[in-house]
């Protein structure tokens, strides 16, 4: 700090001192430079005092003035703060449902109005603390932003509601997000309900919130129909069948080109009839998920082949993450052959599963080969060995070329699954 620092130099300076006083004693003549240092030196004290007496002044004129500023912040913070309240007190006049739009993004601009005050309010307490007086109580801000939020949750879903209403009857079925609708449509109906029992003492209020409502429960029954249609297993297979056991041609872009068609085929009234095929088409696609998932985390999964001791000489060295996914598959695709839905998927599977069991014997083989192997290949590099088992030599000899041959093509290509499927003879070498 500046007080230490000048304790400091005071006493160097006082010390100093002492030394030209000696010097004086036996009249050494300083020369001008020196005499000058000396006496500027010996004024800094002073003159550093006068330079922090007047900075501190500056600084509590600083501190009058943002005081002051802040006074003055707050004070049309207030004003503004009491026109919203008055813009609140009166807006359960806007029931004009015609302008839903209009009105919807006013109360949007109000609400952010409001919460730029809430943030101004927190600012204004955070330099109360600043200049040691005791934080302002914004109640009125906070009575405010509660009596507002009844007036923005109903016209902003208001307005969000009869958008969806137009978008859902009229975008292509195709495009229809049946998840997103029932979230949309569910948060939109428990909004009104409350807003019923918040306006019920404004009348025309309370018939606008009533009258989305309504519209909702009529809407309601229709969704479990769209989200049976909108399955996103639904292939050509079950529309056929659906079609055939309706009696009537249901196809997305032929006869259920928007959401219009649903209500005009009078679809709803075949509800169990819809939900029996899209219950296949949704399990049949659980069986198709799997699969496809299956076959891609194959896709980057890798051996770790690394070096030996010799140039051109390699080993694999672990393979849990490989076991650990072979074990976790063919658990896997069990279960899909035995699934009551798997008639459609039944070559793929069985091909899958002879994949799978190719592999495991492989990589089985494979690890006792390497094991036994890293034993014998030591034992086999002592020409006493060699010329003791010419037998046994000569046979080690052939499986040392066929594993560096294999163990080399499995480092050019580490990649499992091709490796272990689409090298030829693979598993008869190991």
């Amino acid at each position: 700090t500046i007080p230490d620092e000048t304790y400091d130099l005071n006493q160097g300076i006082g010390n100093m001192q002492q030394y030209f006083t000696v010097l004086e004693k036996f009249q050494f003549s300083l020369t001008d430079d020196d005499f000058d240092k000396k006496w500027k030196c010996v004024g800094w004290p002073r003159k550093l005092e006068e330079t922090i007496d007047h900075e501190e002044e500056l600084l509590e004129k600083d501190r009058e003035r943002f005081h002051e500023n802040m006074v003055a912040d707050q004070e049309n913070f207030s004003k503004e703060v009491d026109r919203l309240s008055k813009l609140v007190a009166g807006y359960y006049k806007r029931t004009d449902i015609k302008k839903v739009v209009d009105i919807a993004a006013d109360v949007k601009h109000i609400n952010q109005q409001l919460l730029d005050c809430r943030e101004k309010a927190t600012l204004f307490n955070q330099r109360e603390i600043l200049f040691e007086k005791e934080k302002s109580d914004y109640f009125q801000l906070s009575a405010v932003i509660k009596d507002f939020e009844p007036y923005y949750s109903l016209w902003t879903t208001a307005n969000d509601w009869l958008n969806w209403y137009h978008s859902w009857m009229n975008d292509p079925f195709t495009n229809l997000d049946p998840e997103q609708m029932e979230k949309d449509v569910n948060q939109a109906w428990k909004t009104m309900y409350k807003s019923v029992r918040t306006f019920k003492d404004k009348p025309a209020i309370l018939k606008i919130a009533e009258d989305i409502k309504a519209q909702i429960d009529e809407f309601k029954p229709i969704m479990p129909t769209v989200k049976y249609l909108r399955n996103q297993g639904m292939r050509d297979r079950h529309w056929n069948q659906l079609s055939k056991e309706l009696g009537f041609e249901v196809r997305p872009g032929v006869t259920l080109v928007t959401m219009q068609d649903v209500y005009g085929l009078e679809l709803s009234l075949h509800q169990d009839v819809i939900l029996k095929v899209s219950e296949v088409a949704g399990k049949e696609h659980g069986i198709e998920k799997n699969l496809a998932q299956m076959k891609d985390e194959w896709k980057e999964m890798q051996f770790e082949i690394q070096p030996y001791k010799y140039d051109g000489v390699y080993i694999m060295k672990g393979a849990d993450e490989v076991q650990q996914l072979l074990d976790d598959h063919q658990t896997l695709t069990q279960g899909l052959q035995f699934s009551p839905f798997k008639k459609i998927f039944d070559t793929e599977i069985d091909e899958w599963d002879g994949h799978l069991r190719l592999m495991n014997k492989i990589l089985e083989e494979w690890l006792n080969v390497q094991k036994n192997w890293l034993y014998l290949e030591p034992i086999f590099q002592s020409e006493d060995i060699m010329r003791q088992l010419p037998s046994e030599a000569k046979r080690f000899a052939t499986v040392n070329r066929i594993w560096k041959s294999l163990l080399s093509a499995a480092h050019e290509n580490p990649f499992c699954y091709p490796y272990m499927t689409q090298t030829e003879n693979c598993l008869e070498q190991f």
